[in-house]
């Protein structure tokens, strides 16, 4: 268990990734009933997951992509907390460059409908299979839908997926 003070502090530190750090993104995203920003803190994580060979003198030899994650784990106010993950596996995942700031985009635009479940009170909506305003759904590969990578994929270039 943790002592409230070190808990304190670990949420005023959280709190300031969304305020000054890599989550501002997502800054002001979240509203009460009144309008007033709901506090919002998280930690953001991203990793480009290769194996590498190594020769004497610490030449590189090799490197072969395994995987590109990111993530954003995060919590609402006092009530709501969450994750989300993005990742590619295999070597295909050194077609696609993305950082935290994927998952933080999506937390962005599902904001809308987790506002209305924040605002709806006491029941959790998030948990209800017939509500379909905030959406759990296992993984997607975007090969699947007919997405092939436009190139280097880069969220902040704009430069995405192509159908």
């Amino acid at each position: 268990m943790m002592r409230p003070p070190v808990a304190r502090l670990l949420r005023d530190v959280l709190a300031e990734v969304v305020e000054r750090g890599t989550a501002i993104r997502v800054r002001r995203a979240f509203v009460d009933e009144n309008g007033l920003p709901i506090r919002v803190g998280g930690k953001t994580g991203s990793g480009d997951n290769r194996i590498e060979h190594f020769a004497r003198g610490r030449r590189l030899v090799s490197s072969q992509a395994s995987s590109r994650t990111a993530g954003f784990v995060f919590y609402l106010g006092d009530r709501w907390f969450g994750v989300i993950t993005a990742s590619v596996l295999g070597a295909q995942s050194a077609q696609y460059e993305f950082t935290s700031s994927l998952p933080l985009a999506v937390l962005k635009l599902a904001s809308p409908a987790l506002n209305r479940a924040i605002r709806d009170g006491p029941e959790d909506r998030m948990n209800r299979a017939d509500d379909e305003s905030v959406a759990v759904s296992s993984p997607v590969n975007p090969s699947s839908l007919g997405w092939e990578p436009a190139g280097r994929w880069s969220l902040a270039s704009g430069a995405n997926y192509a159908r």
